[in-house]
């Protein structure tokens, strides 16, 4: 199986990516690890595919006289080009979109993290799982029992009022269409909290017949 981790810059894709790795070889697993950040200068694994081979943000920088920004931006534009090298190395059957305590303050945030997930599955056309990352750091009791049941998630939000309280339940009322966003796992890199879960979900992904809600 081929999984593509995705996530907003900061949510602990790399290290994710590494620990879940870790866990996948300890089960007996063959694992191939693709960077695909031109902008990472240390990786926490060793990659057998590295975009960085064919140009870095630091040297478009250098060569290019442009910012951080305007680098990265460039470095979008070469990863196009080379496309076909990239999708010679990785074709996702699967893909984790994730998220962190900071970014899952709140419950309207859990709302569009979803979206977001349901967004890659639309774009990218493979089966999307949704998992909060660095769980560890996550202390609010309300938040953590509405990442664990969506029941919950749905409860907080009918309590509350206004248009957006009335968007997030329409939002969920179209995200429950589709189970492999309706799930969210937590998840540690540091601590490997909650791997097994993520495996299990990941792997029904691969089946046709699996149910991930």
């Amino acid at each position: 199986m081929i999984v593509v981790m995705l996530g907003p810059a900061g949510c602990g894709k790399m290290s994710l990516t590494a620990a879940f790795g870790a866990y996948l070889e300890r089960l007996g697993q063959d694992v191939a690890y693709v960077n695909l950040d031109p902008g990472r200068e240390e990786l926490p694994y060793e990659p057998d595919f590295d975009i960085r081979a064919y140009f870095t943000v630091a040297q478009i920088m250098r060569e290019k006289k442009l910012e951080p920004n305007g680098a990265m931006i460039r470095a979008s534009e070469l990863l196009e080009a080379h496309l076909d090298d990239v999708l010679e190395a990785i074709r996702p059957t699967a893909a984790v979109f994730m998220m962190d305590p900071i970014t899952a303050d709140s419950f309207a945030s859990l709302v569009v993290a979803k979206l977001l997930a349901l967004s890659v599955q639309l774009r990218l056309e493979v089966p999307t799982v949704l998992v909060l990352n660095k769980a560890d750091l996550l202390t609010d009791e309300a938040l953590s029992r509405a990442l664990e049941n969506p029941e919950a998630l749905r409860a907080r939000i009918e309590a509350e009022e206004g248009l957006t309280a009335d968007m997030a339940l329409t939002c969920l009322e179209a995200l429950e269409a589709f189970s492999q966003v309706a799930k969210l796992v937590k998840v540690s890199a540091k601590t490997s909290e909650g791997m097994d879960a993520l495996f299990d979900l990941v792997h029904e992904a691969f089946c046709t017949c699996g149910d991930l809600s």
